[in-house]
């Protein structure tokens, strides 16, 4: 099991580690997207994101962070259709704006926007069958209730 590090165009934070995502300029962005480099691609809070194909190469359960356009994408794509399985991880709106708030960095029209965005996210997860294999509260502190949702989705082997 592996996670897939995203390509995007926003520019670093503060708490960003190395493997956060891999940075990129919008320009080597378009050209990645005409190269057909990514699985999926979208344009989020301003700014555009990918899933880079290399990684899904190897064979194995690859974890991907994305939004619901993302998702999207990858159910049309027709070499992964049988091997997705999709969760969505809904956060209430008081918990979201808790995580906005200590990014220190992160403007007040950023959060705002995030916030406007979360909440047609949910509304698309939660009225879109078969977008999400399944849909899971993400509450505050609840780590260990969420990590045992998330892997009960999983068949056993």
């Amino acid at each position: 099991m592996r996670f897939s590090r995203s390509c995007t165009t926003r520019p670093r934070r503060i708490d960003d580690s190395d493997n956060s995502y891999e940075f990129v300029t919008n320009e080597e962005f378009t050209k990645m997207s005409l190269a057909n480099a990514f699985v999926e691609q979208a344009e989020v809070h301003g700014n555009f994101y990918g899933t880079p194909r290399k990684n899904l190469v190897e064979p194995g359960v690859v974890i991907l962070d994305i939004d619901v356009q993302g998702c999207h994408r990858l159910h049309q794509c027709l070499e992964l259709k049988e091997k997705i399985v999709s969760i969505f991880l809904k956060c209430s709106p008081p918990d979201m704006r808790h995580a906005f708030n200590k990014r220190l960095d992160m403007a007040e029209e950023d959060k705002n926007r995030r916030s406007e965005n979360a909440a047609w996210e949910i509304q698309v997860a939660e009225k879109t069958p078969g977008l999400y294999t399944k849909v899971i509260e993400s509450r505050h502190g609840e780590i260990d209730r969420l990590f045992k949702d998330v892997v009960q989705v999983f068949p056993e082997k």
